[in-house]
């Protein structure tokens, strides 16, 4: 039904007037409001609403309007994991760099190592990855026991505040 919302041969200004403040009603939408709003009974606008098929056209373009968003959301979300991943990327090679030519006028090893981490949390993210690295381990019998023994970025932070607390 490609753009069946638009006026039907046969269909009267009036009724595809009718339509239309239907079909802009959104989620709200009812043929009792359309009758309300234009003085018809509930009776007339069914017979329009029945005769020109305005429940398959209004879902024609529900369906329409949410695939253009959509595709907008999917374009948002790349464009935002690509800034994402050049952020994590620029960070990390700022604490690269930190540390690479640490002075005492620069930032510490501690906030260097932080900045990386960071980075690398802001990276994977950006690339759909998870957060932590996690692995699973499989006994010989088959029996699957979980073991969660590396968590780099918590680790990492953990670290960084047991040092910041004793210094």
């Amino acid at each position: 039904m490609i753009d069946s919302w638009k006026r039907l041969k046969g269909e009267s200004s009036k009724i595809y007037f009718y339509f239309c403040y239907y079909k802009d009603l959104g989620s709200l939408r009812s043929l009792g409001k359309v009758g309300e709003k234009f003085g018809k009974t509930r009776q007339i606008i069914e017979r329009y609403s029945s005769r020109y098929d305005w429940v398959k056209r209004v879902e024609a373009w529900d369906d329409y309007h949410n695939e253009i968003k959509q595709k907008e959301q999917e374009e948002e979300i790349k464009k935002f994991a690509k800034e994402q991943i050049q952020f994590g990327e620029r960070l990390i090679d700022k604490g690269d760099k930190t540390i690479e030519i640490l002075t005492e006028d620069l930032i510490s090893p501690s906030e260097a190592t932080k900045m990386l981490s960071e980075g690398i949390r802001i990276k994977r993210v950006g690339l759909g990855l998870p957060e932590k690295i996690t692995e699973e381990k499989v006994n010989i019998s088959g029996n699957t026991s979980m073991e969660l023994f590396y968590r780099a970025y918590d680790d990492a932070r953990k670290s960084d505040r047991d040092k910041e607390s004793t210094e």
